[in-house]
């Protein structure tokens, strides 16, 4: 019970924090710059991230998908504030 939300809390984190070197808006302006976007989903057994890119881009958008799932930074501004969210 004390874990309800948790992992809703993290993909919400994980897709606003920003990854690699790049800040959460920073992300999501790369990710726009190459007509990409990336969604993550949160169920109670898994958590699924999509990625929509155009094939031209397709390794710019994989090498995103990659600093996200491997090196995300989880800003504590952007944690927090996804934390309000949740928990609302």
């Amino acid at each position: 019970p004390a874990k309800v939300g948790l992992s809703d809390l993290f993909a919400r984190a994980l897709r606003a924090g920003g990854a690699g070197k790049l800040s959460g808006d920073e992300f999501d302006r790369a990710l726009e710059q190459i007509g990409s976007d990336l969604s993550v989903e949160s169920e109670r057994e898994y958590i699924a991230l999509r990625l929509y890119a155009l094939k031209a881009r397709l390794p710019e958008a994989m090498a995103l998908l990659g600093d996200a799932v491997l090196r995300p930074t989880f800003d504590p501004a952007k944690l927090e504030q996804q934390r309000a969210l949740t928990l609302e």
